[in-house]
């Protein structure tokens, strides 16, 4: 009986030691990121933050100036004429191990949705986004300090 009572005890005080430490290695990602072009020229200024236990990510700069000011005209919803810059177009990651998955992300210039995960790659954050099996893989980098 004390053995039942030490191994339930024990595993409701470690248990969420575990998943604190899997979700405390996953936050490497939060922080502002340059999402790229297919060339490695840096497109947009993003932000990753947590609301609670989710991931989410806002544009905060577009780099082209013939877009700045340029506002979500295929969006839907709530984001539908608003701003790119400030727009929220990653929402709902959450922490599984080493990604962040079962998230959604807008493409601000089309509209469209799309179910999206990310993970790191050495100093690279690796964002794959589309459905099921249909999916491109996009790279980011932290900006120069």
């Amino acid at each position: 009986m004390f053995r039942t009572h030490f191994i339930a005890l024990f595993t409701a005080l470690t248990l969420p030691l575990l998943t604190t430490g899997a979700f405390a290695g996953n936050e490497a990602v939060l922080g502002q990121w340059n999402t790229l072009d297919r060339d490695g020229t840096p497109l947009s200024l993003v932000e990753l933050y947590l609301d609670g236990d989710e991931l989410n990510g806002r544009i905060l700069k577009l780099y082209d100036e013939n877009k700045q000011g340029a506002v979500c005209q295929e969006c839907d919803g709530e984001r539908h004429n608003q701003p790119i810059e400030g727009l929220v177009f990653i929402t709902g990651l959450t922490a599984d191990d080493d990604e962040w998955v079962d998230g959604r992300v807008v493409d601000p210039e089309s509209g469209s949705e799309y179910d999206c995960k990310l993970w790191l790659d050495g100093e690279t954050l690796k964002l794959k986004a589309g459905f099921g099996f249909i999916a491109q893989t996009r790279e980011w980098e932290r900006p120069a300090q």
